[in-house]
């Protein structure tokens, strides 16, 4: 399963659990999720406070699509859609302008799950994600 697929599961995932919980104890969270391929740098940064971090173009287009996705709602670049279109169903794709990037085509993912229908519908459990694999 490729990176992209995996991340989106987990989107898709945390979407759920937080409905979930939101439901439970009635708080009003939504969750917003951008998802872009491609390459990212991460590393420890800083001195006295260091923390691990990731950046570059990849990161700064997912995070611009987090910010033009509906609440519980998942964008994914032209990139991501090509890895992962065999098994997601997605909406047709929008030209939108993503500040410090431009014109991109955006996809949206269809919720999945019980009657949401089409590719990638079928509610499956994540796969394990163990340490060093």
């Amino acid at each position: 399963m490729a990176g992209s697929e995996i991340a989106l599961r987990f989107a898709r995932d945390v979407i759920a659990e937080i409905g979930d919980l939101a439901a439970r104890y009635e708080l009003p969270i939504k969750v917003r999720v951008g998802i872009h391929t491609g390459p990212a740098g991460g590393g420890v940064i800083g001195t006295n406070r260091m923390v691990y971090d990731y950046w570059g173009d990849t990161v700064n287009i997912a995070d611009r699509l987090e910010g033009s996705a509906p609440e519980n709602g998942i964008p994914v670049s032209e990139a991501t859609y090509h890895q992962t279109k065999h098994a997601q169903a997605y909406d047709a794709p929008q030209t939108i302008v993503l500040k410090g990037v431009g014109e991109v085509q955006v996809y949206f993912a269809r919720p999945t799950g019980a009657g949401a229908g089409g590719p990638g519908a079928e509610t499956a459990p994540a796969p394990a994600i163990l340490p060093g694999s």
